[in-house]
């Protein structure tokens, strides 16, 4: 591949060598292929129609948009241009959509329906965006907003009148000049603007290429959203490595379009894995039979997990029962991802070890990775060769970890963002004397160069006795058993530490009802005994292995599920803790005697 210095000189690269499927998005019930000849002429257009509305170098143009092939050839047009793109979560309500409209600045945004529009036009009327020029609708036609078609229309048109110089334009962004402007999900506050260069995210992009062997007949199934920097950067470099991509339609049609895209590779969160392992868990919970196969068959996935990543080939004595376990579970569960995956990737929150042993012993070779938006973002990844469990592997090339005394993760690296927008003090704050960026996040490095992700520094708790306790490896290992969907760890300046569990709330009530427990109560089942007593006996099983003082001593269940919209979620899922702890306040003192509150 021709070697890169910009985002610009990736997209041209690209598309030079060409081939017939670059793109697969969806069209009703099918998948159709776009070339990278259709992509490119997508991006030219639009790239000129940007410029015939007045569009300048260095203008902010935010996009406001589920995944799709409009996204990135929205986001590649802002680029050629000389623009700076500003991606902005679907899931955002209107107030924040519009704040972070008002602090980078943006001169255009590209919405993708007239409900997503909808939230910017109520805030611009009120007269509250006074650099915002033009909006533009993706996928309907709305009088409000210029179309896509048309705004296509504007740039053919602009290209005739002042000639064709889209390449020669695209080509004067330089590494050092700013290509995004991505504002953090504030898992510890509010968002920031992260300022990522041209040069830091090709970096990136390049050292991934060089230790995950991707190629022509590799396809990519994309539906991470692309406002985050981890499936923006893949899908850059998977394109520039000649990959087809697909879009998947939604998180919820995620097993359909498995199914019909077939991918080779795809990068997720530990949430589908988790979701992907409860349902196997699920088809053998009515049957003493099929749940002793389970058993069985995630003994086998363990100790073929061993050599698997080590390298080395099954034992002849044990290919047998590997074989039998492969055709009675091992085979649905890779039928179910496509039939064809070579491997792919987690990343974005910690990834149980139990997980990684079940899913890589039975052929499925998930490498987990660690970065932050800050690092464009990888900073370490396991990768084919260089694996192992319980890690997020060994430092990507070019990119140099240090830990400070307290452990914090500190990294510089061409990766490495020049500060947050118009925020120097933050910016101050988030590098040391010597230039390396403070993470946040707590680890360890072993003797072989591997990193280990302990917990968030923000994150840990100090109880009331001094104990230091790491929540993350406790919640982590409940979320692997059926029942649990999200736990939370509560204890800071508190005598013990105690969970806020939130129940697989489909499969408790199957659970109840398979024992005639009758209807749940107004505030769910956790008042129930034998229900309390059920997850009582997960949290006791789930815990055995942690030490006495790191072991929550009391659980409740939370009547209802987090989410974005209430602020228990940041856009990819991670828990905000403090926020979680201020609205389930009453539920967290019940489980603590009056003098035991701080």
């Amino acid at each position: 591949m021709t070697a890169v210095a910009t985002l610009n000189e990736l997209f041209l690269a690209a598309c030079a060598r060409g081939k017939r499927e670059a793109i697969l998005y969806p069209d009703g019930e099918t998948y159709r292929p776009m070339s990278h000849a259709g992509y490119s002429d997508a991006v030219r257009e639009v790239s000129f129609g940007l410029r015939a509305l007045g569009m300048e170098r260095g203008a902010k143009v935010a996009i406001l948009a589920e995944n799709s092939w409009k996204w990135t050839a929205a986001d590649y047009a802002v680029l050629a241009a000389g623009g700076v793109t500003v991606p902005i979560y679907i899931t955002y309500p209107s107030d924040a959509v519009c704040d972070l409209l008002k602090r980078s600045h943006a001169w255009a945004i590209a919405a993708s329906n007239a409900a997503q529009l909808e939230k910017v036009i109520a805030c611009r009327g009120q007269g509250n965006l006074p650099d915002l020029r033009h909006l533009v609708l993706l996928d309907d036609e709305d009088g409000r907003a210029l179309a896509w078609e048309a705004l296509r229309q504007k740039g053919r048109a602009f290209a005739e009148e002042h000639g064709d110089d889209f390449e020669a334009v695209a080509r004067r962004a330089g590494p050092e000049d700013l290509a995004t402007l991505i504002y953090t999900s504030g898992t510890t506050g509010l968002p920031k603007g992260v300022m990522l260069t041209h040069g830091n995210i090709v970096s990136n992009a390049t050292a991934a290429l060089s230790v995950f062997d991707m190629c022509e007949d590799d396809t990519i199934l994309s539906f991470l959203p692309l406002s985050h920097i981890l499936e923006r950067m893949v899908n850059y470099a998977f394109f520039y490595a000649g990959c087809t991509i697909a879009y998947g339609r939604s998180m919820e049609t995620i097993p359909q379009d498995l199914r019909q895209v077939r991918p080779t590779v795809f990068t997720a969160v530990p949430r589908l894995y988790e979701k992907t392992f409860a349902k196997v868990q699920e088809a053998a919970k009515n049957s003493p039979l099929k749940r002793a196969i389970l058993r069985w068959a995630e003994a086998t996935a363990k100790a073929a997990s061993t050599r698997r990543v080590e390298g080395r080939p099954l034992h002849p004595c044990f290919r047998p029962r590997y074989a039998l376990a492969r055709a009675v579970v091992f085979k649905k569960l890779l039928a179910g991802l496509g039939g064809r995956l070579r491997f792919c990737v987690a990343g974005g929150a910690p990834l149980s070890p139990r997980l990684a042993e079940f899913f890589i012993g039975a052929g499925v070779d998930i490498y987990e990775g660690y970065g932050l938006t800050e690092t464009s973002p990888v900073v370490a990844a396991n990768c084919p060769g260089r694996r192992r469990i319980g890690s997020v592997g060994p430092v990507l090339p070019g990119v140099t970890v240090k830990l400070a005394d307290d452990g914090e993760i500190l990294v510089k690296g061409p990766g490495v963002f020049g500060g947050y927008y118009e925020d120097a003090e933050a910016t101050r704050e988030a590098f040391d004397p010597d230039g390396f960026f403070k993470t946040g996040d707590v680890g360890r490095l072993d003797a072989d160069g591997y990193l280990f992700i302990t917990d968030r520094k923000k994150d840990i708790i100090v109880t009331a006795g001094g104990k230091n306790i790491a929540p993350q490896p406790i919640e982590n290992r409940l979320k692997t058993l059926p029942g649990i969907q999200h736990a939370v760890m509560i204890g800071d300046r508190r005598p013990y530490p105690v969970v806020l569990l939130v129940p697989d709330f489909a499969w408790l009530d199957r659970w109840a009802s398979d024992r005639g427990l009758g209807p749940a109560g107004p505030d769910g089942w956790g008042d129930h005994p034998e229900v309390r007593a059920h997850y009582a006996s997960l949290v006791e099983e789930a815990c055995a292995a942690f030490t006495p003082y790191e072991r929550p001593k009391k659980f409740a269940l939370l009547p209802r599920d987090l989410s974005i919209e209430a602020g228990h979620l940041t856009p990819t899922l991670k828990v905000r803790r403090a926020n979680v702890a201020r609205h389930f306040a009453p539920v967290i003192h019940s489980l603590y005697g009056p003098e035991e509150v701080p």
